[in-house]
């Protein structure tokens, strides 16, 4: 029985790559929606900070304001409460309230002022050493609440609760300011808070709440990675165990679909050579023989695979499976052939190629049903061009066809049939060699000539054994 090698180990299966791919692309849509995830997270603190910080500012603006207003109340008092008279500049009592504004300390870069009831600027921190300020009138700069002008003016402001609001001194010069009017001296008090000294302790206070909410994000973020490998991981796992399952169940259905076949047609074969031969063993020989000139040939043939080879071990056994088509009279005739004949006797060759090709018509396209196809049309024909059916000559010939020819005629010379007795090993290795370059391809003489003992150890392995006591008879 011709024995053929699982297809299993020739190649991986399809569903192993499209799981390998499926996985690939899962990893690519993972990745994809992590990066999603972290844009969104991304601008979602972006946002949040934002929104934090405005809402912070605006916190931190009321809070300055009212604590500037609570500052000019408090030095209102004291002012007052050093029952002072109505001052120029350069008095003492001018000394005593520029005293004060140099001593006055209040967080981050806010200060004291005085001015006049007409904005003339009378006490200020840098006014020693700078004192063309006195030069500066204030009266008409507005106040702003919430970025939104009023209708006072720091010059119209009267006796009464301090009023807040933000002013500009010129640009980037921003100050949230609370004024207090002291009518005993007729004068106004400003406690000033620059716009920026409040952007810094804005920025300061959120600097912790901007560093944990990334820091959340964060591990968020990682936690959310983290989660989702393993879950991808566990999927992936769980749909390995499946596709290995389900690559092993294909494997084993495609390996007994595969032996199935082979045997059935293997059978037909053996059927069609128990016709001409009344033995089963030619096509174990033929198919013996031709693999071993196929392993031979590797170095000359590089095309040469162990796939092509297994295709070849079952396509030899097909060569003469058109002799099921052959009368009886013609095939098992004792004698010469007639000319019709011989005729008719070589239609075996289109007869078994045509019902391999209506077999392959109905199987799809498939390389050892057409190697199949090849050796039973052509293995007759010669290298000269003097074979059958086609005359096909030289590299025209089919590699597969090529070997098969030789293997078939070393069988059909070493065996015994009903028209003659089998011939000598040697006897046959000598014409073999005569029919290189006319009836063979040199190259498979060549590899013959390399391993013609094998041939002769594998023949008496398996020619039947009234073969073997005839030659013996012969010898003797």
């Amino acid at each position: 029985m011709v024995q053929t090698r699982s297809r299993r180990q020739q190649k991986p299966l399809a569903i192993g790559t499209a799981s390998i791919r499926t996985r690939a692309a899962r990893k690519r849509l993972i990745l994809l929606a992590l990066g999603f995830q972290s844009l969104t997270l991304g601008a979602a603190w972006c946002i949040t900070v934002g929104g934090t910080r405005h809402q912070v500012g605006v916190a931190v603006a009321d809070k300055m304001l009212e604590q500037n207003a609570q500052t000019a109340d408090s030095v209102e008092k004291v002012i007052t409460g050093m029952k002072l008279q109505r001052f120029v500049y350069g008095d003492d009592t001018w000394m005593k309230l520029q005293n004060i504004v140099d001593q006055f300390r209040m967080a981050g870069n806010g200060y004291l002022s005085i001015i006049s009831s007409t904005g003339a600027i009378l006490c200020h921190p840098d006014i020693r050493t700078n004192p063309s300020l006195r030069e500066i009138t204030i009266a008409g700069i507005p106040l702003r609440h919430a970025g939104q002008p009023t209708s006072l003016t720091i010059g119209q402001i009267t006796p009464g609760t301090a009023m807040t609001g933000e002013v500009s001194f010129g640009p980037g010069n921003d100050h949230y300011v609370a004024v207090k009017h002291i009518p005993e001296l007729d004068i106004k008090l400003l406690v000033h808070q620059p716009e920026r000294s409040m952007a810094s302790f804005s920025a300061a206070a959120l600097q912790g709440t901007m560093l944990a909410a990334g820091v959340m994000g964060l591990i968020a973020l990682g936690t959310t990675t983290w989660v989702s490998a393993k879950l991808m991981r566990r999927h992936d796992q769980q749909l390995e165990a499946v596709n290995t399952g389900l690559e092993a169940e294909v494997s084993w259905r495609v390996d007994q679909s595969m032996r199935t076949s082979h045997a059935l047609i293997t059978g037909l074969a053996k059927l069609a050579d128990y016709r001409d031969t009344d033995t089963g063993s030619h096509l174990d020989r033929i198919a013996a023989y031709s693999v071993l000139l196929a392993q031979t040939l590797q170095d000359r043939w590089p095309f040469v695979t162990e796939v092509w080879k297994e295709h070849l071990q079952l396509a030899s056994t097909m060569h003469d499976i058109g002799k099921v088509g052959i009368n009886d009279a013609i095939l098992l005739k004792p004698g010469k052939f007639t000319p019709e004949e011989r005729r008719i006797m070589e239609r075996h060759a289109d007869i078994g190629a045509d019902t391999l090709a209506e077999v392959r018509r109905d199987m799809g396209n498939d390389e050892m049903m057409d190697m199949c196809i090849d050796v039973a049309r052509h293995h007759h024909e010669r290298w000269d061009g003097k074979g059958y059916p086609a005359q096909l000559a030289g590299e025209d010939i089919p590699h597969s066809a090529r070997i098969v020819a030789l293997a078939d005629v070393y069988d059909a010379l070493t065996s015994k049939r009903v028209y003659k007795e089998a011939m000598h090993h040697d006897k046959v290795v000598e014409m073999l060699r005569e029919g290189c370059g006319t009836q063979f391809d040199p190259d498979v003489v060549a590899a013959f000539l390399e391993v013609e003992a094998e041939f002769d150890a594998i023949r008496a392995r398996l020619q039947p054994a009234e073969v073997q006591l005839s030659k013996l008879a012969q010898a003797a």
